[in-house]
């Protein structure tokens, strides 16, 4: 094999042993034609920036908690009321 072949070689198994199956796409169809070195350049580059703009996790149990208690004092004062004549 030439180098290049080796190298080119080395870009498919690195790019098919990806688990995002989103940033091979992103590989083959924007960088093919670059080598393997630069392809994992490019695959760190797209790894930190989608980490960059990952949603933060929110613990909602709180505000369901507030909800719910809103919820029952709502009911409660319905049931409280008279019905209307």
């Amino acid at each position: 094999m030439t180098p290049e072949q080796r190298d080119a070689e080395l870009q498919n198994q690195f790019v098919d042993g990806l688990r995002l199956t989103e940033l091979q796409e992103h590989l083959r169809l924007q960088y093919a034609d670059l080598g393997f070195d630069e392809t994992v350049k490019k695959a760190r580059y797209y790894a930190e920036i989608k980490d960059a703009f990952k949603p933060s996790t929110v613990d909602l149990e709180p505000m369901m908690n507030c909800l719910r208690n809103i919820q029952g004092r709502i009911e409660k004062t319905e049931r409280g009321r008279q019905p209307e004549r």
